[in-house]
């Protein structure tokens, strides 16, 4: 796996050199998130790249223990900056329109729309619950990754990945039950 290779010769060599060395890894996160949002929109791969590195430069002592704690934060921190965005469009009154995130663009998964600001909203309440969830669904969501690059992060079966998977859809669909009443 490419991304465990380039982690372990950049690691111990600090947070920049990690980042530059897992880069093309980064941008491909970010173009994911950036195909979320209507056309038209200022936001770039490449800005909201700059932005997570921004933000992660900021943490200089901070070490990553494998690749999946790496892109764990790396999608936290896109997350938490296209969240930000759509916050201060919403409050400027030019309310930022997002496409549905679906659970059916995942592979396998029933056919559930959900806006942007709700799957962030949903994602803390699930890490209330477990944490674990909370971050699968987070590296599925904002990360882009497959069940098996999750399962290589975590060193655990995919079957394991696919049951805690099926959990947390469970999850997200019960609270979609609850809002719809």
């Amino acid at each position: 796996m490419k991304r465990s290779e380039d982690f372990l010769s950049a690691q111990g060599e600090g947070a920049e050199k990690l980042y530059q060395a897992l880069y093309p890894q980064v941008k491909k996160i970010a173009h994911l998130q950036i195909a979320r949002l209507k056309p038209g929109q200022t936001i770039t791969p490449t800005v909201l790249s700059h932005e997570c590195f921004i933000k992660l430069s900021k943490f200089k002592d901070t070490e990553f223990n494998s690749d999946q704690h790496f892109f764990s934060t790396v999608a936290k921190c896109m997350r938490n900056y296209l969240i930000d965005v759509i916050r201060k469009k919403n409050r400027q009154k030019s309310a930022v329109e997002f496409d549905a995130i679906t659970l059916s663009s995942l592979p396998d998964q029933n056919n559930v729309g959900h806006k942007l600001l709700e799957v962030n909203q949903m994602i803390e309440q699930l890490a209330d619950i477990d944490k674990d969830l909370a971050e699968l669904t987070e590296l599925r969501f904002f990360g882009g990754f497959s069940l098996d690059e999750i399962a290589g992060f975590q060193g655990i079966s995919k079957r394991q990945i696919v049951r805690h998977w099926n959990m947390a859809k469970a999850f997200f669909i019960t609270l979609l039950a609850d809002k719809s009443k």
